[in-house]
């Protein structure tokens, strides 16, 4: 059953923009049928840019801090990272985090959403 993202996010370098195929790439792993809004979030070393749920984004008022408590120190410590990529925020709603480069090229997460 594929679980319901909220948001999915691509990591890279600090301060650094994500091309269009990596922008797809997020995208894939969204419902079709939704509409979402951009968001991003920076850390130490790492920024996060990608989508998030229109009508979640409203219920937290269109708030980017309403999630960066659980996004942000992931972005500065890699020892909050999981291999999965997928983590969920206290409501209960599951969000996607991933490396989408390697040393420039497309990074694979791994993230499997037909569980």
């Amino acid at each position: 059953m594929m679980e319901q993202l909220i948001m999915a996010l691509g990591m890279t370098e600090l301060c650094r923009g994500l091309t269009a195929v990596e922008y797809r790439s997020l995208l894939e792993h969204l419902p079709a049928d939704k509409e979402y809004m951009p968001i991003e979030y920076h850390g130490n070393n790492t920024s996060a840019y990608g989508f998030v749920e229109a009508d979640y984004y409203e219920q937290h008022n269109f708030d980017p801090t309403s999630f960066e408590i659980d996004v942000v120190p992931i972005l500065e410590d890699a020892r909050n990272e999981n291999k999965s990529g997928k983590y969920r925020l206290p409501d209960g709603a599951d969000f996607l985090l991933v490396y989408v480069r390697k040393k420039g090229e497309q990074y694979d997460s791994g993230y499997d959403d037909t569980e």
